[in-house]
């Protein structure tokens, strides 16, 4: 009978000893466990492109459905700005399309959703005026929101829609 509870005891101090470890594991930011997904926006490049600390890389994030002037062209530091004050130097969350995960465009940058304080800074973008809506590399998931959000701003003559009337 003493036997039978040693092995027992050893046993439930082995299960415990490893629940430990494990949580540990997790806890330390491994890449697979990194809880919440929540990246610290490092700058803001142009209105559709961010650069956040991500996992233990610098990388740059473009926006998805987002079209904001060209460096050079009217509106671009209006849009640059509208997304600084949204996130720059703040923590985001980041969200891929479902069928673009980790997919990257031609200039290796990360295709992404953002989201900080509840709202996605993307729809916002477009809601402000200061950007387009783009379906370039497949919104799907959101692609509604984009147009309401830009006949809105349309609508009311925000940002860029005040400068073509």
């Amino acid at each position: 009978m003493d036997g039978k509870r040693y092995v027992k005891a050893i046993f439930i101090l082995f299960a415990v000893l490893s629940s430990g470890v494990f949580l540990a594991w997790v806890l330390s930011g491994s890449k697979k466990a990194h809880l919440p997904n929540i990246w610290p926006v490092l700058r803001v490049v142009d209105g559709n492109t961010v650069v956040i600390r991500y996992f233990d890389q610098i990388e740059q994030i473009r926006l998805l459905g987002v079209k904001a002037p060209d460096k050079g062209k009217e509106g671009y530091e209006q849009a640059k700005e509208t997304l600084r004050t949204f996130i720059d130097g703040y923590k985001i969350f980041l969200e891929f399309e479902p069928s673009q995960k980790g997919k990257r465009d031609r200039n290796g940058r990360l295709l992404g959703y953002i989201f900080h304080d509840g709202g996605n800074i993307n729809i916002e973008l477009i809601r402000s005026g200061w950007s387009k809506y783009w379906d370039g590399y497949s919104c799907g998931q959101y692609a509604p929101k984009f147009q309401d959000a830009e006949r809105e701003a349309q609508r009311s003559g925000k940002g860029l829609w005040a400068l073509a009337g």
